[in-house]
């Protein structure tokens, strides 16, 4: 618990950066998109082929004169910030003597696909709001993250829901699919509006960079998403066996000289933590840290060794990590 909460007030004062992960987004039709109203003894049918790209949105809409039926769909999506998914259905329905309407949306299957180079997540929030609700009415949404067959959220209308996952992401892609479906029927008049939302926020990025001459260890990085929270994890090898083993967290590089050494102290500390060094000379220090917090911080790891009844620091190279 104390080497969590020295490292995150470490971050709390590190300098936040507004670039984040590089990634992609793509929203295609699943299924076959359907729009259908029935009114005054005719209607129409207009229908979207399953597999169309619908990145650059697209408004499904049949109109009969006592009916209409209609979907909506947008998408945003800036590469680096969030993307912004919203399907609205809309029905509506009046009644004139013997002449009965309808119109209908749906069931309509939309598929969400995120992708990055390199394993990374985000948060995923889903919303749904209903708009308008009244007369003999129906409809659903719902979200599959990892197109599994597993509805993660599901609601219907008259429902106003909200909430939040995590969702990893690779270089293969996170598929989640999309259920949305709306109908009104004239009694005498309905009117439905859903609005089903999926925004996705992505995880920051993080490298590291080495610099400095070391004098013998040398320092690695590496991450590891589980669950919302990121794991950061620094390793030091070629340290002398059992030794005492500290990590220097710093916001500033450095370029002191140790005295009696040939090694160089790399940053200014602000949180020095233990870490232990096996009898192999390896050892290392794992930090779970918010999945979206942006950071820099400069790290070096320096052994303590007794040698001849005097005391030597041994230091590594550091890094300097940038998350973002």
């Amino acid at each position: 618990m104390r080497k969590l909460l020295s490292l995150a007030s470490c971050l709390l004062v590190a300098a936040p950066l507004a670039a984040q992960l590089q990634y992609s987004a793509g929203l295609v039709s699943a299924s076959e998109l359907r729009a259908l109203a029935i009114g005054n003894g005719g209607g129409g049918l207009r229908t979207v082929p399953a597999n169309t790209d619908l990145s650059a949105g697209w408004t499904l809409t049949s109109i009969a004169s006592l009916a209409s039926a209609t979907t909506t769909v947008s998408f945003l999506h800036g590469g680096t910030g969030p993307t912004v998914v919203t399907i609205e259905e809309s029905c509506t329905a009046s009644y004139y003597p013997n002449q009965p309407a309808s119109g209908a949306t749906g069931p309509h299957w939309i598929r969400f696909v995120l992708r990055s180079s390199s394993p990374s997540g985000g948060r995923l929030r889903v919303s749904f709001t209903t708009d308008q609700l009244f007369g003999t009415t129906s409809g659903s949404a719902s979200v599959d993250i990892g197109a599994d067959g597993s509805d993660e959220f599901s609601a219907q209308p008259g429902q106003f829901l909200a909430q939040d996952y995590f969702v990893a992401i690779d270089s293969i892609g996170t598929p989640i699919l999309i259920r949305t479906s709306a109908f009104a029927r004239s009694a005498p008049t309905s009117r439905i509006r859903t609005t089903l939302s999926l925004r996705f926020e992505p995880a920051t990025a993080c490298t590291a960079t080495s610099y400095g001459p070391g004098c013998g260890p040398s320092l690695s990085f590496g991450e590891r998403f589980v669950g919302a929270t990121k794991d950061v994890t620094f390793r030091i090898t070629g340290a002398p066996p059992l030794a005492l083993g500290v990590e220097a967290i710093g916001l500033v590089r450095a370029n002191l000289p140790i005295p009696g050494t040939n090694c160089v102290l790399l940053t200014q500390p602000v949180v020095t933590l233990p870490l232990g060094i096996d009898s192999n000379g390896n050892g290392e220090i794992t930090h779970p840290v918010p999945y979206d917090l942006p950071f820099t911080l400069d790290i070096q790891d320096v052994a303590v060794q007794s040698a001849g009844g005097s005391i030597v620091l041994i230091t590594s190279d550091a890094l300097e990590v940038v998350c973002r």
